[in-house]
């Protein structure tokens, strides 16, 4: 993956529970009045920024019991360090000689950076942060202001994973978005009142980034943690959690009628059929017309990898989800074109034999079947992922494979998804492009196999998105100087703010027509007429912002 589509984070999200009736946005994280006492308990390799005096401390293997990666593993223009974070922030102070830690990867560009300017400070999402402070618009930004561009790895993503921990309740229970705010408080109050020489940041404006799911962290930080962040740009951040998202593969129906109307049929026709063969009956219709005349013929006409009961709900359910998902990308104004470009080319009356040239075509038929760490992380909706399928049985070998990893990606954001957000893509009752037999039994079912421990139910998922809306209050948003920014083809952007009257006047929400999940937050060489009005706002927002005093 490079850069660029590092950028395109996305997307996805939440749920949760707050441990013991605590309010952990009520918690002080750590004694900031004594300078020292705070970089006892951090450790910094590299000088990019921070002075580290003791170089032979940071040569020495896993201070404190964490090996360090080896430096090999960085790939980006800008070397990483380590933070020595907390555990628990929520059953321990965070600070003395006893407290549990382990190391955090960040980075710190300070190439636009001038004395007085303020702190640009970056979310890591779903996957490694690798890159982000080496490109992207906020760098522009940055560059605007004399900022300083900072970057921390979010906990048990890329490299920030704590090697200790298992696959059960007890140890995935630390993996929520309070636990990671708390992080980025505490790294903030550090890098903030832990520099020496010339440097002073003790006053620096914190302005919080992110994209997606760290769009959401960044409006919270603002929100929960107004004493430390001044204001935040969230872009592409659905901050409404919720069980079942039909929304999504709405607009991504929109998005592709509004594309190619005559694609926007040709699916519609195939699927209906697809329906009608599953349950045993003909396809007459003029746009749902085939001579396919049952389920098996129908896995045959579709090149199928593996045999569908379809007596069963779930096997119906994956069969559906498996054919379907793979239009439901985070960019369909894009994604979608190439891909109608060669369903539109099928000029067969039969919608099965279109749809199944297609399938060959573009590399979606038995003869790509390939059991992959890509095609597993892709099935666990991954936001940077495509949909893809699988030759046996999808959700065992997704269930073998994410069991086998720790700390991977794919099984911390499945995590995630269960625990806190839900953001269960499911069929669309309004626009049935994909068939109505797709709902959540899919993405439940996976929660109960990954996470045996957790007893996870349909019930209790939902209780957790419950809590996560009521404590960060979803769409009633309580924070002040944020920028919600938002595409209208973006499928997650029903779940965030895209006018201005659904927050208040101390907020800024900018509505990017023709533009996909977190396309601002990239630095567009020949921006659209859009895209420039939109990221000049942006910046003159930041601007605005950052001389408010009420900010």
């Amino acid at each position: 993956m490079n850069i660029t589509q590092e950028y395109y984070l996305i997307c996805v999200l939440y749920s949760f529970v707050i441990v013991s009736g605590i309010n952990p946005f009520q918690f002080h994280v750590g004694n900031f009045d004594n300078k020292n006492s705070i970089a006892e308990h951090v450790y910094i390799r590299g000088k990019h920024f921070l002075k580290n005096d003791n170089e032979e401390d940071e040569k020495s293997e896993g201070r404190k019991g964490v090996k360090h990666p080896d430096k090999s593993s960085s790939i980006d223009r800008t070397p990483h360090s380590w933070f020595s974070q907390c555990i628990d922030h929520f059953n321990s102070s965070c600070s003395g000689e006893n407290v549990q830690r382990w190391n955090q990867r960040y980075w710190i560009n300070s190439d636009s950076y001038k004395p007085g300017g303020p702190i640009f400070f970056m979310f890591g999402g779903e996957g490694s942060a690798e890159g982000y402070v080496d490109a992207g618009k906020w760098l522009d930004f940055a560059e605007d202001f004399g900022a300083l561009a900072v970057c921390l790895e979010h906990r048990f993503y890329g490299q920030s994973f704590i090697p200790s921990l298992d696959n059960s309740f007890e140890s995935m229970s630390l993996l929520t978005s309070q636990q990671a705010l708390a992080d980025a408080a505490l790294f903030i109050q550090w890098l903030k009142y832990n520099n020496s020489g010339a440097t002073n940041l003790d006053n620096a404006k914190v302005v919080t980034f992110g994209g997606s799911y760290p769009g959401n962290l960044a409006a919270w930080m603002r929100q929960n943690y107004p004493n430390i962040v001044n204001l935040a740009v969230a872009s592409s951040a659905p901050v409404e959690a919720k069980l079942e998202f039909p929304e999504f593969l709405r607009t991504v129906s929109e998005v592709i009628y509004q594309q190619d109307p005559t694609c926007f049929r040709k699916i519609y026709g195939a699927f209906r059929c697809m329906d009608n063969l599953v349950n045993d009956l003909q396809c007459n219709e003029t746009e749902a017309w085939s001579v396919y005349a049952s389920p098996q013929e129908l896995l045959d006409g579709l090149h199928q990898c593996r045999p569908y009961n379809f007596s069963v709900n779930f096997e119906r359910q994956q069969f559906f989800h498996n054919l379907g998902a793979r239009w439901g990308s985070n960019f369909p104004g894009h994604r979608s074109t190439s891909k109608c470009h060669t369903l539109v080319l099928q000029n067969n009356l039969d919608v099965i034999e279109d749809y199944g040239n297609f399938l060959v075509q573009t590399g979606q038929t038995r003869e790509t079947c390939q059991r992959s760490e890509k095609d597993l992380s892709a099935a666990l909706r991954t936001p940077h992922a495509e949909k893809t399928r699988f030759d046996e049985d999808p959700e065992d070998e997704i269930v073998e494979f994410v069991k086998s990893l720790s700390g991977r990606d794919g099984k911390s954001w499945t995590w995630q998804t269960c625990y806190e957000f839900g953001y269960f893509q499911v069929a669309d009752p309004e626009i049935q492009l994909f068939s109505d037999e797709w709902d959540s039994l899919i993405d439940i079912r996976r929660c109960q196999s990954i996470f045996p421990d957790a007893n996870f139910t349909r019930k209790s998922i939902q209780s957790r998105i419950d809590l996560t809306n009521a404590f960060y209050k979803g769409k009633k948003f309580e924070g002040s100087c944020t920028i919600f920014v938002n595409g209208q083809w973006d499928p997650w952007h029903s779940l965030g703010f895209n006018q201005q009257n659904e927050t208040t006047s101390r907020n800024t929400v900018i509505s990017i027509p023709q533009a996909e999940h977190c396309e601002d937050m990239k630095s567009h060489p020949n921006p659209s007429v859009f895209m420039y009005q939109a990221q000049q706002r942006i910046r003159e927002q930041i601007g605005k912002y950052l001389m408010d005093p009420n900010c």
